[in-house]
């Protein structure tokens, strides 16, 4: 079910209290800046890109959260590339001083997790999602997609570091959705923009499945926006 209005005030105001905290959930990440002083062209390893996150997730305040296509508007692709190369050399202090645009921060954001050696839900978790999904568009219309019980299992058995930055991204992500009336970024528009991001599509997938099954990933994870302290808890 979406969220009331009191629901998303209080997703807001959880979500500042823990900025303004101590920092437990991304505090190793300090401690891993000089760890990852290593060749740029390299995919990211999930430990690396856990503490990238953190530290990009952190740029974002209630003023940059309203602006208009978040996430959806690329930034200027010279500043993308320029910042992408500092943060993967573990300089995070770039993030603040040279990204003053925040589509910037937003583009390399997804960029990340694009190269990633793995995308946070791999290839080996995919069919279980379309069969889930499937399964799903069977039943009649009125329960479809009531019951996330079999997507939580799914999810669930990810590792733990994969499981714990999809909890971080779709939290944050349910944040971004609560401004829609300003940044125009509903689950739905946040759900296409990220489930390429995120979700691994089979290298040997047909076109045509990729195109049918597209719809598919983008509303698996609008409901994981949607439903995200169920189903990570």
């Amino acid at each position: 079910a979406k969220p009331t209005r009191a629901e998303k005030k209080n997703q807001r105001k959880s979500f500042w209290q823990k900025k303004k905290g101590d920092g437990k959930d991304g505090g190793e990440g300090e401690k891993k800046i000089f760890e990852f002083k290593e060749d740029i062209n390299k995919k990211v390893n999930i430990e690396r890109l856990e503490c990238i996150c953190d530290k990009l997730l952190e740029y974002f305040d209630e003023k940059t959260l309203s602006s208009e296509g978040l996430f959806r508007i690329s930034g200027p692709a010279e500043e993308v590339n320029n910042l992408r190369e500092e943060v993967l050399d573990g300089c995070y202090d770039k993030i603040y001083t040279e990204a003053d645009n925040k589509h910037v921060c937003a583009s390399v954001l997804k960029l990340i997790f694009r190269e990633s050696e793995k995308l946070l839900i791999p290839v080996e978790e995919y069919e279980k999602l379309i069969q889930w999904y499937d399964a799903q568009q069977k039943l009649a219309e009125a329960t479809r997609f009531s019951d996330l019980g079999e997507l939580k299992a799914i999810v669930i058995n990810l590792d733990e570091v994969r499981s714990r930055i999809l909890k971080k991204l779709t939290r944050f992500l349910a944040i971004v959705a609560t401004y829609e009336k300003t940044n125009m970024m509903t689950p739905a528009n946040l759900g296409i923009v990220f489930a390429p991001n995120v979700i691994q599509t089979p290298l040997e997938t047909e076109v045509i499945r990729q195109f049918q099954d597209a719809s598919k990933t983008k509303y698996i994870m609008q409901l994981m926006i949607e439903n995200s302290e169920f189903l990570f808890p």
